[in-house]
């Protein structure tokens, strides 16, 4: 099974919101560890292979990624959505059994959960994603059978389409981790 870190956002919103300039995976939590270090470590804990997909230009975000021991993709078509920084990473894993997709701005997923996902991953058709209290979460794993759909996605909306779809095995989760994401300075505290 193939990580995939998605890192490449710009985190527009969160600037505007704190009227600040600053990476927001840069800003630290209250553990005092950013929120892409955070979110890094545990994907490869999980899977030490793991790709981060990064734009050329976020040094700092490439040096934490590489102090893991992350493989980097500077991806030029990552400033054009979450679709291409896939397609990008799938396009250079071709041979991976499966894919599991992170989202570098939600810190509070847990190597455990990564692990159930992928264990949930039993051929090459399946499609797993976490669930709390009904609603779909992230990451999601993705089977072997996925790759080209995966490796032809554009745009913005990431993997929204094949979801919507596809048959998904669930692993229902105990808590609203999955739906964590820091989009605004008040979602640091989790």
């Amino acid at each position: 099974m193939q990580g995939i870190l998605l890192a490449a956002g710009f985190g527009r919103r969160f600037q505007t919101e704190a009227n600040i300039e600053q990476d927001k995976l840069l800003v630290n939590l209250p553990n005092q560890q950013s929120i892409l270090f955070q979110s890094a470590s545990s994907l490869i804990e999980a899977l030490p292979n793991s790709i981060a997909v990064i734009q050329p230009q976020q040094i700092f975000r490439k040096k934490i990624l590489e102090d893991l021991g992350y493989q980097i993709i500077e991806s030029e078509q990552a400033k054009d959505g979450m679709g291409c920084a896939i397609a990008d990473a799938i396009r250079v894993s071709q041979d991976a059994d499966g894919w599991l997709i992170a989202l570098a701005d939600m810190p509070w997923i847990t190597t455990e959960l990564i692990q159930q996902l992928c264990a949930g991953v039993t051929d090459g058709a399946a499609v797993v994603a976490p669930r709390f209290n009904g609603k779909r979460g992230q990451p999601v794993a993705f089977g072997a059978a996925w790759k080209n759909a995966l490796a032809d996605l554009t745009g913005d909306v990431g993997a929204r389409a094949i979801l919507q779809t596809a048959e998904i095995r669930w692993v229902d989760w105990h808590d609203a981790s999955i739906h964590q994401d820091v989009d605004v300075s008040s979602d640091l505290v989790g």
